[in-house]
């Protein structure tokens, strides 16, 4: 159904491998030659760097980049620790009735686990 939705020909799986066994080394050796050039390359490490086996300077130049997320900026006028402990009843409201539609604080307490679907 697929193949006829997006009109491939009913024989399409099996033009695709041909096709790619059709490709030699000297293929692949011709475009990568013209796609990829070594001096534009990039390789995001990350990771602890006292766990690797040698230092990434062996490798070639190396630049940090801090990937931090900084906090939201404070509003005005208001404290950030006051904040934290001030409530938001519009969230609690929906809150509330996200558990009575999901049967009560008892059947949700009842879950011992959950997979996503």
């Amino acid at each position: 159904m697929a193949y006829e939705y997006y009109g491939y020909p009913a024989d399409y799986l099996e033009r695709f491998r041909a096709g790619i066994e059709k490709v030699t080394n000297a293929d692949v050796a011709r475009v990568a030659a013209k796609y990829l050039h070594k001096d534009q390359l990039a390789v995001l490490v990350v990771g602890n760097t006292a766990e690797f086996d040698k230092p990434l300077s062996s490798l070639g130049t190396v630049t940090n980049v801090d990937i931090t997320i900084p906090p939201p900026p404070a509003e005005k006028g208001t404290d950030a620790a006051e904040k934290a402990t001030t409530s938001n009843p519009e969230g609690k409201a929906l809150a509330a009735k996200v558990v009575a539609a999901l049967g009560g604080e008892a059947k949700l307490k009842s879950v011992k686990s959950s997979v996503p679907i």
